[in-house]
């Protein structure tokens, strides 16, 4: 396989299929800011875990 059919691969499996059809920016915002605070807080309890603060 070569680079661009691995590409094109990989894009139609992380195509995000809406049950309308609609794609809303607003909610991508929303999941954004959700997976952000998710992950900041694994990895500052990774952080306080291997510090001597914890």
């Amino acid at each position: 396989m070569n680079a661009k059919r691995i590409a094109d691969f990989v894009a139609t499996r992380l195509l995000r299929r809406t049950a309308s059809g609609r794609f809303i920016p607003a909610i991508d915002g929303v999941r954004f800011v959700a997976i952000f605070w998710v992950v900041l807080f694994h990895v500052r309890a990774y952080v306080i875990g291997k510090t001597s603060l914890g």
